[in-house]
């Protein structure tokens, strides 16, 4: 009955005639249904396309003939005449205004149900066990994306929507708008349906801790929306990795990094829609601060949009036939990644350790996100040991290195800079009991434990990344960043305990911002480039048929997503 009214709505055929085989006929008409057709044949037309639904009966090949008078004024085929009944049908349909179309209307719906899941998931969180409430809500946000990605874009969230159309060339701002008003209403359904589940009983809603300054929390919000918002828009809508089957993945983690970063501190809303659930879910000091989730989001996310205008001049460049210009911009946008990912990667290590207990999770997750998202551009290091070992992948052989000198001087450069902004921004965020984290020796441990597992440790990174990102028989996989988040967490996991988990000289600077002593710090700077060597001899011994086809086609192929990255700057 529905199919049946949606069709009347486009003025094709009144259900009160004939059977629905006359609909389709009108539709799309075909050999077997024709004006011309007799009664009989139609009857058994019908039947046959109907089966049990369309008896073949005396009254059946009644039902077709009383369709002969109108055979006759049909004229050509597919053309249904405007009766005075149907006219009158017609008119009292429901219509769409002419600012909308179905097609926006089945966005909204994506958007709609979207939101309305990922802001139900959020609002449960409290009723969940603590150390899997941030894995929840970030499995709930990448499912939803990869389910509405295809019709809407999977947006869910208003500063995503401000990203995308600070960006350019995806979203219109009426469209942006229409987005931006069903993903409240989305949140506010949302938060009734969970009040309905649970008796109103102390669902979550964003708020910052008792000893965090409003602003601090805005900020907060800010950055980490700029993350999520980057991390969107170099997976989602960079030409070069159209069609990829990470996307959702990539957001899902990125969210899921930020949850367990920021989830005791802001309380991690990163969405205005979010935001929002403090006027349901909360009390009056709840609703007044929600102005830190309404405006700070947005404002990260336009920042971020604004970002990757810039990340995208070498594209512009390129279609512009602007030639000259390709090198430096390029140099530019691939160091200007490099920057920004080893921010996040070293931000997230500071906000979560020591005292989280997930801080492995939290960084594996971030370094997958950012991976997937600067992969492409810069390769995706965000660590000066890793950018060794892929320097020096093809040391000793007849391939040409990957990277020049220079080259590599300058990836240190902004992964310095990168950790020590990053530490800054820690320092002046994190007050009272909240401590910036770095990596120190565990109290149960001393310098030579350390030390050993920082080595074997950063030996596990690094044949990892040599071997999903830079070899001919990982050609082209989307596991690539995932399979690096995974040795992240697991080494971090496996020795944390005795030396921080560090494996990154970059992570390790942020004990110039911590109230702790310098006196170990020098493990940090030394392990890694010596576990990052016995990576890369790893990988060597392992993938020698690899690096040898490769010496016989004469050239270097740093391969996949990552490898397309490196391979630029050969």
């Amino acid at each position: 009955l529905g199919a049946r009214r949606l069709i009347c709505w486009y003025g094709t055929f009144s259900p009160s005639r004939g059977s629905p085989a006359r609909v389709f006929g009108c539709l799309w008409p075909g050999p077997g249904i024709d004006a011309a057709a007799s009664s009989h044949d139609r009857g058994q037309t019908a039947h046959q396309e109907l089966g049990a639904r369309t008896p073949s009966t005396p009254a059946a090949h009644e039902r077709c003939r009383s369709f002969d008078a109108v055979d006759a004024a049909r004229g050509p085929r597919g053309h249904c005449p405007q009766t005075p009944s149907r006219q009158r049908r017609h008119e009292t349909m429901p219509r769409l205004p002419d600012w909308l179309s179905f097609k926006d209307l089945q966005r909204l719906k994506c958007e709609f149900i979207g939101t309305f899941f990922l802001c139900f998931a959020y609002s449960c969180k409290t009723h969940m066990e603590w150390s899997i409430a941030p894995l929840a809500v970030g499995a709930t946000y990448a499912g939803v994306v990869y389910a509405g990605g295809p019709v809407s874009g999977a947006h869910y969230n208003p500063a995503t929507t401000v990203a995308l159309l600070v960006r350019g060339n995806i979203i219109s701002a009426k469209n942006a708008t229409l987005y931006m008003v069903t993903q409240a209403l989305a949140a506010i359904c949302a938060a009734i349906v969970a009040g309905g589940v649970f008796a109103f009983s102390n669902n979550a809603y964003p708020t910052p801790a008792d000893d965090i300054d409003d602003w601090n929390a805005f900020a907060t919000e800010m950055l980490f929306t700029f993350m999520l918002a980057f991390v969107i828009l170099h997976v989602s809508t960079r030409d070069e990795v159209a069609g990829n089957g990470y996307f959702g993945l990539a957001i899902g983690l990125a969210y899921t990094a930020a949850l367990i970063a920021t989830g005791d501190l802001s309380g991690c809303a990163l969405n205005p829609a979010i935001g929002l659930l403090a006027f349901i879910n909360g009390d009056w000091n709840g609703a007044k601060q929600a102005y830190i989730y309404i405006f700070g989001p947005p404002i990260g996310a336009a920042i971020a949009g604004v970002v990757f205008r810039l990340t995208t001049l070498v594209d512009a460049a390129e279609e512009t036939g602007q030639s000259a210009q390709i090198v430096s911009q390029g140099t530019y946008v691939t160091f200007l990644v490099e920057a920004v990912g080893t921010f996040f990667v070293c931000l997230v290590y500071a906000f979560t350790s020591p005292g989280i207990h997930l801080s492995p999770l939290a960084v594996g997750c971030a370094y997958a996100a950012m991976t997937y998202a600067g992969g492409p551009v810069s390769g995706g290091c965000f660590n000066p040991v890793v950018a060794l070992a892929v320097a020096f992948r093809n040391f000793g052989t007849d391939l040409a290195p990957i990277f020049k000198p220079s080259t590599l001087l300058l990836y240190i450069a902004a992964q310095v800079a990168g950790a020590l902004a990053a530490g800054g921004t820690a320092a002046a965020i994190l007050v009272g009991d909240h401590k910036v984290g770095h990596p120190s020796v565990g109290s149960g441990s001393d310098m030579g434990s350390a030390f050993l597992g920082e080595m074997v440790g950063t030996c596990l990174v690094v044949l990892v990344v040599l071997g999903t990102a830079t070899v001919e028989s990982t050609r082209d996989n989307m596991y690539f960043a995932l399979a690096i988040g995974f040795a992240i967490l697991g080494a971090g996991a496996a020795v944390g305990g005795a030396s921080g988990g560090c494996f990154n000289p970059a992570v390790g600077l942020l004990v110039f911002v911590s109230d702790s002593n310098l006196a170990d710090a020098w493990i940090y700077w030394v392990a890694p480039p010596i576990g990052a060597l016995f990576g890369l001899m790893a990988f060597r011994f392992v993938y020698y048929d690899d690096v040898a086809a490769e010496e016989l086609g004469g050239v270097s192929k740093p391969d996949s997503s990552v490898g397309e990255g490196y391979a630029a700057l050969a």
